[in-house]
């Protein structure tokens, strides 16, 4: 088997339904592929669709009640038969030659062992402004694209586009402590296992040829989504070490994220005052980033020594 296509789903069976007649869509010549799907405890239609798709693509699932996007996709990857690892989220669209590009650029860059596909938010009619900006653009709706040619890049990929080599990926799996659970969670599921693997010297070849389509609901255009996330993001970022351990803590938190929370809540009240929606939410992202870490900290108990991790200052990773 060439290639593997994995994503995980829950209670999203129109979603899933429109993701899975992308894929049935692709002229992948020459290249033998699958799909794979972990059902994370849906209580909805989705084992109709995945029945109906199963006649038309080669498909296979598996139920995993467990919640926990990270534990469902576990479930599926020893099922995996595909030489490459392309794994998507059940609420794109691929774009025609999604397969064929993944593949024809794993053969182009032999070194790389993980492949950046592009991902574009596709919004409702009527989206606010501020969606196209920064932070929002990337942390909320998981764009990803990049100027340049295809070839070797720093940045690791996100979520609804990216693939690695099986042999590269060996015995590793997803950490089941990160990414959506259903509840309150880490964010960084897949970001979590990429490091790792370039830890251990894999290489990132980007793709502009592999495009999704990122399905934005709208639910997801509401300040309540916006300040959800961005506690989501602050708790993954305690949980990726780019939270730098202190000895110094106050009811089991740094002491600097103290300072770091008050400084937010000036520049939250001056936005507010200012009047310019982006300039609003941008500090509201910021606040309740901080306000996230903190609660992971206390939650957690992380981050541990040494203090050695990866750090900047949290306004600074999202300015």
């Amino acid at each position: 088997m060439d290639c593997s296509i994995l994503l995980a789903t829950r209670d999203r069976a129109s979603s899933l339904d429109r993701t899975l007649a992308s894929i049935a869509a692709q002229t992948a010549n020459g290249i033998r592929w699958e799909v794979l799907v972990a059902d994370n405890g849906s209580a909805d239609d989705t084992p109709t669709v995945l029945q109906h798709w199963a006649g038309r693509v080669p498909l296979r699932w598996a139920v995993e009640t467990e919640p926990g996007k990270n534990r469902a996709l576990n479930r599926i990857l020893g099922m995996a038969e595909g030489r490459l690892l392309v794994f998507t989220d059940d609420d794109v669209v691929v774009a025609p030659g999604w397969i064929e590009s993944h593949c024809a650029a794993a053969a182009r860059w032999p070194s790389c062992d993980i492949l950046a596909g592009v991902i574009r938010p596709r919004f409702p009619a009527g989206a606010p402004a501020w969606t196209g900006h920064e932070p929002f653009r990337s942390v909320l709706f998981a764009a990803y694209e990049h100027e340049g040619d295809e070839g070797p890049i720093e940045h690791l990929p996100f979520g609804p586009n990216y693939a690695i080599r099986s042999l590269a990926l060996g015995a590793e799996t997803f950490d089941g402590r990160v990414g959506p659970n259903g509840s309150e969670y880490a964010m960084g599921g897949e970001t979590e296992l990429l490091r790792r693997l370039r830890a251990r010297g894999a290489q990132t070849a980007y793709v502009p040829g592999a495009v999704v389509e990122h399905v934005i609901r709208r639910e997801q255009l509401r300040e309540e989504f916006v300040v959800a996330r961005a506690a989501r993001f602050g708790r993954g970022l305690v949980r990726l070490g780019d939270v730098e351990w202190s000895p110094h803590r106050l009811f089991g938190v740094p002491r600097y994220l103290v300072r770091e929370l008050a400084e937010a809540w000036l520049r939250r009240a001056g936005a507010q005052l200012r009047g310019s929606t982006l300039d609003r939410l941008r500090a509201e992202f910021v606040y309740h980033t901080v306000l996230g870490s903190m609660s992971e900290c206390r939650d957690s108990g992380w981050p541990l020594p040494p203090a050695n991790a990866a750090f900047a200052p949290i306004p600074e990773m999202i300015a």
